[in-house]
């Protein structure tokens, strides 16, 4: 998912945002990311975040 690194709002999609993660628009990969990102001019406020499924928790987050 998208986090965008100042407001700590998750992306919804569609140039929207939500401070739910539960409720964030979820990637395939990051080529994904990366396509939406420059498609709203997000590329230079956000980071990925990545969850790992069964790990409560655990997230990895990269700028973009």
């Amino acid at each position: 998912m998208i986090r965008h690194r100042e407001t700590g709002q998750y992306y919804k999609g569609e140039g929207k945002w939500t401070p739910e993660s539960s409720r964030a628009k979820q990637f395939e990969n990051l080529s994904e990311v990366v396509s939406e990102a420059q498609k709203y001019g997000l590329e230079h406020s956000i980071e990925f975040v990545v969850e790992v499924g069964g790990k409560i928790g655990f997230r990895i987050r990269l700028p973009l």
